[in-house]
């Protein structure tokens, strides 16, 4: 996951609200990355939660969770990090999965028991793969051909 990690850090660090509003839809007025509770032990260096004022005024928190591959707990793990976030900050939490590799068990909702719980999943290979080999002088429009 280090390359991975590597790469969001960077898109994230550059170009935030255009990857925000790309892949999310939002109108982005204006975002900072959050610092990772100190509390737990899970928290992994690919999980980013985003601040965002939206361009209507709006303000919440974008729980980003990368992915290079799905994994079962994933929804769980999702779950936990949102709750944290709605109790330290007081805002509404939009849960999203960004998953870099294909996976035929991806789910958009976890249930048990009393608990439904649902979240965004981004599959970051598909939407933009396309519109990069339309891009000269991209790497991927050169090893396309």
């Amino acid at each position: 996951m280090g390359s991975y990690d590597a790469a969001m850090k960077v898109i994230l660090a550059h170009c935030r609200e255009a990857a925000l509003e790309y892949f999310l839809g939002l109108e982005v007025e204006e975002s900072e990355i959050l610092e990772l509770p100190q509390e737990t032990a899970s928290v992994r260096r690919s999980d980013f939660p985003i601040r965002v004022r939206a361009s209507d005024g709006r303000v919440f928190i974008v729980l980003l969770i990368v992915q290079s591959r799905w994994e079962p707990q994933v929804p769980l793990r999702l779950l936990e990090y949102d709750a944290r976030y709605r109790l330290k900050t007081g805002l509404s939490v939009l849960p999203v999965v960004m998953l870099l590799t294909p996976s035929g068990s991806v789910v958009e909702c976890f249930e048990d028991g009393g608990i439904r719980y649902r979240f965004r999943v981004i599959s970051f290979w598909r939407p933009w793969m396309s519109d990069l080999k339309k891009c000269p002088g991209t790497f991927a429009s050169t090893s396309a051909k």
